[in-house]
């Protein structure tokens, strides 16, 4: 007498992966090093049924063998498996990531104490509602999953910066979105950047970014008016449009007319040129458009006419003759 269970050709068993892999890993490989960790993690829970070797995955998803070695030296690179001698192969043992992130063993072992908290902290931020919000919001920006390396420092600008949660998102967007980058040092440039200039809230990035917009206006107003129409406003440029702007606070019509009216006197227009005009004025209190007409025209009252200095100026006139005393000048009439 036996108990038996009926063995069927079609497999309806599941395979159970960690959330971990498919959250931090997953993103990490390629579509085939996804496809063999999968195969043979299911082959893993079928140990004893039938021999499985390298060549039974290759074989299964159409692929060389070579890919299929390929993918086990980069899972074994990020330490989620582990390769075993056997022979003239090696096995594969698949190690339990639970255990991994706790014992903080994924990162690499050069990464800095700060880096380090974060991962410790990695496992306690998943269970903060604000946080897995954020971390939500961002990979539906990035259209992907943050990897471990990225969530960490984004959890050191929360730790360590103090950093609003909303203003990390608004990196992000603005990054992706706006100028279509999605490098995470790129994006800590924008966060860090924001930081130092004091913006700390919505609020203030709302602002920032309206002062921005006007500035970017009066950018290719000027830059028109030099004849750079065409071209985009460089670092330095902008330096010194901004003390015109925000230093000295001048108005843009008041700069536009400086800028023309200087232009026709020198044929090297360029920003530095311009700069040492408008500060000139500005050093004299020439400010507005009414004071810079006041200006120009008692410059020009100032200025001395000049003399006229051709080679007839000190000719002297003749005594003028009738017609008939010229004629007897000339011997023509007695």
């Amino acid at each position: 007498m036996g108990f038996y269970k009926q063995t069927t050709d079609l497999d309806f068993g599941e395979t159970s992966i960690e959330n971990i892999f498919i959250n931090d890993f997953m993103p990490m490989g390629n579509g085939t090093a996804v496809k063999v960790y999968l195969l043979g993690f299911k082959y893993s829970q079928e140990q004893g049924k039938r021999k499985i070797t390298h060549e039974t995955i290759a074989k299964h998803l159409n692929i060389p063998l070579e890919d299929v070695f390929r993918s086990w030296d980069f899972w074994e690179s990020k330490k989620v498996v582990k390769k075993i001698t056997n022979g003239d192969t090696y096995d594969i043992e698949f190690l339990s990531l639970r255990e991994l992130v706790a014992k903080n063993m994924y990162t690499n072992k050069t990464s800095t104490k700060s880096q380090t908290k974060a991962n410790i902290n990695l496992i306690e931020a998943s269970k903060n509602p604000e946080i897995k919000k954020m971390f939500y919001a961002i990979d539906q920006i990035m259209r992907r999953q943050l990897v471990p390396n990225e969530r960490n420092i984004v959890l050191d600008w929360i730790y360590k910066d103090n950093i609003d949660m909303k203003i990390i998102v608004a990196a992000f967007k603005y990054s992706v979105e706006d100028r279509e980058i999605k490098h995470i040092n790129y994006i800590t440039k924008v966060v860090r950047g924001w930081h130092d200039q004091g913006i700390l809230t919505l609020n203030d990035l709302d602002e920032h970014f309206a002062k921005s917009q006007s500035h970017y206006k009066h950018y290719k107003a000027i830059y028109r008016t030099l004849g750079y129409a065409n071209k985009m406003p460089s670092a330095g440029d902008k330096e010194i449009m901004d003390i015109w702007l925000d230093d000295f606070k001048l108005d843009i019509n008041f700069i536009i007319k400086v800028l023309t009216e200087t232009s026709k006197r020198t044929s090297n227009i360029n920003m530095n040129y311009m700069h040492k005009a408008i500060e000139s004025l500005f050093k004299q209190g020439v400010t507005t458009l009414e004071a810079y007409e006041s200006y120009q025209n008692n410059k020009k009252s100032n200025t001395p006419k000049k003399k006229t200095t051709n080679k007839f100026h000190n000719f002297d006139q003749r005594e003028k003759y009738s017609n008939d005393e010229l004629e007897r000048k000339l011997g023509i009439k007695k």
